[in-house]
């Protein structure tokens, strides 16, 4: 009776820590599902965004784009990921980024970029299209990573322009009609 006891207590001894090993393991399994699950989340709502969105990190490379982003600019996700950000920018633009961009990540704030001005963006096929820009960041454990938040905003800006001929014909014609 003794003897089977010593057994008995032996071989627990020895199926404890792999009964622990399994559970452990079941564990890790069902919080590896939860983490794809969360990260297909995540990527179904920065994909599901309406606006353009390019994530940078400190020395401009984009680190993330949504699809958004590679409609307004023309091109595929692996020609802009690891790329800098410059080569979305109009030539003129490029050379004083940088500048910009250490001011922003020195000091990181959540602001619109068109404060004052307008904004354009270089597509792939070498054209300008007007945008508007919001600046957001999201400190990670590999450094501060910059969101821009893009609008193409051409149909608005071709609306204004249209209003803008229309006022200057109707100007015209007041004055012909006073002669």
């Amino acid at each position: 009776d003794s003897r089977e006891q010593a057994i008995v207590k032996r071989l627990a001894t020895q199926i404890a820590p792999a009964v622990k090993n399994a559970q452990l393991y079941e564990e890790s399994l069902q919080i590896e599902s939860e983490l794809r699950q969360s990260e297909a989340r995540i990527r179904a709502l920065w994909e599901a965004a309406p606006q353009g969105i390019i994530a940078t990190n400190e020395s401009g490379e984009m680190v993330q784009v949504n699809d958004a982003a590679l409609e307004i600019f023309g091109y595929g996700r692996e020609e802009l990921l690891e790329r800098s950000v410059d080569m979305l920018l109009p030539q003129g633009f490029q050379a004083s980024h940088a500048s910009h961009r250490e001011s922003y990540f020195a000091d990181p704030k959540t602001r619109s970029m068109n404060v004052g001005r307008e904004l354009q963006g270089l597509r792939k096929n070498g054209s300008l299209v007007p945008l508007e820009i919001g600046l957001s960041f999201v400190p990670t454990e590999s450094g501060t990573v910059a969101m821009a938040f893009i609008t193409d905003i051409s149909q608005r800006t071709q609306a204004e322009e249209a209003e803008r001929r229309w006022a200057r014909e109707t100007e015209v014609l007041a004055e012909i009609g006073r002669v």
